[in-house]
């Protein structure tokens, strides 16, 4: 008898339908061996006013105003995790809901957004504002000039 816990029919991070043979989830791309149950628990849930945004939202499903009202909200209370998940979760019923997968892309790309205004570096200032550059020019151009009026000389 094995003491290994049974295998979830879906993944445990996303809900996604699990392939039995597969080691990762196809959708989220969760590494099962790595999953540690403990660790979902710290999930941040909807606060009470992303709930209710949320069911309004799903009342009003075609109504942009209504989702961006809860996807404005759950970004500013540190909450498009789980504004993520719900539309996730929709999506996982119906895989063809334009306007699930409209919001879902739009969370993912201020996810990204914001991690990128934190992890990247300062830009270093262009080349061509360097007076290196500018002098390297300058010379290519008496060079030229010189070559020129020698040439036509000789």
């Amino acid at each position: 008898m094995s003491d290994a816990p049974p295998v979830p029919a879906v993944c445990p991070k996303c809900g996604h339908a699990r392939v039995p043979a597969g080691d990762a989830c196809g959708r989220c791309g969760l590494i099962y061996a790595n999953w540690k149950p403990e660790l979902a628990d710290t999930v941040a849930p909807l606060d009470d006013v992303g709930a209710s945004l949320w069911a309004a939202a799903q009342l009003a499903w075609d109504d942009a105003v209504s989702h961006d009202a809860f996807v404005k909200h759950c970004s500013q209370a540190g909450l498009l995790p789980a504004a993520g998940r719900a539309y996730r979760e929709r999506l996982a019923r119906d895989a063809n809901d334009p306007v699930a997968r409209r919001m879902q892309e739009r969370i993912v790309q201020m996810a990204m957004a914001a991690l990128g205004s934190v992890a990247r570096p300062p830009m270093r200032e262009p080349v061509t504002r360097s007076k290196g550059f500018w002098l390297v020019v300058a010379a290519a151009l008496v060079a030229a000039i010189l070559a020129a009026l020698l040439r036509g000389r000789g």
